[in-house]
């Protein structure tokens, strides 16, 4: 074999994996939902780790403006982890899309460059007991499943979405005193989070509620296995892409071209830490 048809052949490898990358792929741990499906969890805690019962991190994702409707999926948001607002690529872009479209008055070019306003996700480990809908995740009634579902809030802090909403009125809120630990406890005095799923405008709409205290008929030795066997979410927070990545996937599914000069961002136009506030604002409008 020639060293040309070697290097093409690479190349169409290597091409094929950094296609895969801006694709969101879910880990088996995590809990699907199906529209028409209904749910029954016990969630669980985290005894090992405590701090890490509940993970919360921000995403992006968005549809590539390159046609064809495909989700492209940018990883954690870079001032999620850390990055000052400087330096994170992907809010330099919102922010210029949003303030330039706003000055022309284009809401459909607003509306698009919210999409790039990162989301807010939280991941719980749970106990599925009972699935109805979806023949899918029937076969991990029984197991440690991973509950992942978006975390936005209002400009108070408050939960705005609805399953977020839900754990949180009933472990810390104005249902704690009915649910509060009974929402972790696998004896016969727990308290199962039931989630129906349906669809509205082409998307996954929930609905979420407490059931009565059931008995899952464990036994104590069972309750200790399953106990034992939560996942470590913090394995399952996305990673940072690089700033290199990140620009080749703007370039390609953003701006649909190379990135051209006046596409760059003046240092007077970078958001800065202050700039939090219009960003709430934006979310605001959006949850």
């Amino acid at each position: 074999m020639k060293l040309e048809d070697i290097l093409n052949q690479v190349k169409q490898v290597e091409e094929k994996k950094l296609k895969e990358e801006h694709v969101s792929s879910v880990d088996p741990r995590i809990l699907t939902f199906k529209q028409g499906a209904r749910y029954k969890i016990r969630l669980l805690p985290n005894t090992k780790d405590v701090a890490n019962t509940f993970v919360t991190y921000e995403d992006v994702g968005f549809t590539s403006r390159a046609g064809g409707g495909e989700y492209v999926y940018a990883g954690r948001s870079p001032a999620n982890a850390g990055v000052s607002l400087k330096n994170d690529i992907l809010r330099k872009v919102q922010w210029d899309a949003y303030s330039k479209a706003k000055e022309r008055g284009d809401k459909p070019e607003m509306d698009a460059a919210c999409k790039l306003i990162p989301n807010r996700k939280q991941m719980i480990n749970g106990y599925l007991h009972d699935v109805e809908g979806d023949d899918a995740s029937k076969a991990k009634v029984g197991q440690v499943i991973v509950l992942r579902y978006p975390a936005r809030v209002n400009k108070q802090k408050e939960p705005t979405s609805e399953i977020y909403a839900a754990v949180h009125d009933g472990l810390f809120g104005s249902k704690a005193s009915k649910i509060g630990g009974k929402a972790l406890d696998l004896s016969s005095k727990g308290r199962s989070l039931e989630i129906k799923v349906t669809e509205k405008d082409g998307w996954n709409a929930y609905s979420s509620s407490w059931d009565d205290a059931e008995d899952l008929e464990l036994a104590p030795a069972k309750i200790k296995e399953i106990m034992e066997s939560v996942h470590d979410l913090t394995e399952l927070v996305p990673a940072v892409k690089s700033d290199e990545d990140l620009k080749q996937l703007l370039d390609e599914h953003w701006f649909v071209k190379s990135a051209a000069k006046e596409d760059e961002l003046e240092e007077d136009e970078r958001p800065t830490d202050d700039d939090d506030d219009n960003i709430d604002d934006l979310l605001e409008g959006i949850n």
